[in-house]
């Protein structure tokens, strides 16, 4: 089983959009363009991720590399994913037992 669905082209965001067109003061309509400017600033961390891994090859060598990656980690320094995961390393581990064997103790859940 597939942990994500297969990931969306720009041509499907596009449509998606076109279907949608934006309605200001509804909120169906501001969650969607709330949402489809998540994605596109999400796009642009995993465009800048490609770039660094590009830039590495097989070896790490200077010149502009250590640029990108001073940029990249600070922007992922400000990520709200990142930095959920570091205050709150339980949420990313997924569902946990509660304390004992598990036995008779229903479904895991995850911390509070």
């Amino acid at each position: 089983m597939k942990r994500f669905k297969t990931p969306l082209t720009r041509a499907v965001l596009q449509e998606i959009q076109a279907r949608n067109p934006r309605r200001p003061g509804d909120q169906q309509s501001d969650d969607l363009y709330a949402a489809l400017w998540e994605i596109q600033r999400l796009r642009a961390m995993v465009l800048r991720a490609d770039q660094l891994q590009r830039a590495y090859g097989e070896t790490v060598v200077g010149g502009g590399l250590e640029l990108v990656l001073q940029a990249f980690r600070a922007d992922l320094a400000q990520e709200p994913c990142v930095l959920e995961q570091v205050n709150l390393p339980e949420l990313s581990a997924g569902p946990r037992m509660p304390p004992g064997d598990g036995a008779n103790e229903g479904p895991a859940t995850a911390g509070p």
